[in-house]
């Protein structure tokens, strides 16, 4: 994981940026998720396992979780059987931290999205604008299009369903 300190000041320092190398992409994921302090949504058809299975990620993911228990973060797929077969780590991290780690599936007005975007406390976030292209927009600053985006993905977590299979029951 990058040290959050550090990557928090680089990133906050550069405007908006447009990048299309994964191994960046997944860098900025981390570094916003690092530097969130109560709120991450997360929405894709399908989510890369390169960028969301990824070990930086997941582990800035779960520090964030663990760091404070009103901690949230809502993941919202349309393809859930892609997302548990191919995104281990991040299906681990639901199910490790069920109270404040939620993944749900899109409802049907909502199916055949091309986005994917993740938005940290309103203010900062990822969003790949069409999947067929691998380009992304990252903004740590760009509060009004990153509430645009959580009010979207608000709205879509209001209709979606939970996934069946993700919870195991225990005995």
């Amino acid at each position: 994981m990058t040290e959050p300190t550090a990557d928090l000041a680089a990133t906050s320092s550069r405007p908006r940026e447009i990048l299309s190398d994964p191994s960046q992409v997944g860098d900025r994921l981390a570094t916003l998720v690092d530097a969130a302090k109560h709120d991450i949504v997360l929405f894709g058809a399908e989510l890369e396992a390169r960028l969301f299975s990824d070990a930086g990620l997941s582990g800035a993911l779960a520090h964030f979780a663990a760091r404070h228990q009103h901690n949230r973060v809502r993941i919202l797929v349309e393809d859930s059987a892609q997302v548990m077969h191919d995104n281990e780590r991040l299906v681990t991290l639901v199910r490790r931290f069920s109270d404040s780690v939620d993944m749900r599936e899109v409802g049907e007005s909502h199916r055949g999205l091309r986005e994917v975007f993740l938005v940290t406390d309103r203010s900062g976030y990822v969003h790949q604008e069409d999947t067929t292209r691998a380009l992304f927009i990252v903004d740590s600053r760009d509060r009004r299009s990153a509430a645009l985006l959580a009010e979207r993905f608000d709205s879509m977590w209001a209709q979606s369903e939970p996934i069946t299979g993700l919870r195991t029951v225990g005995i």
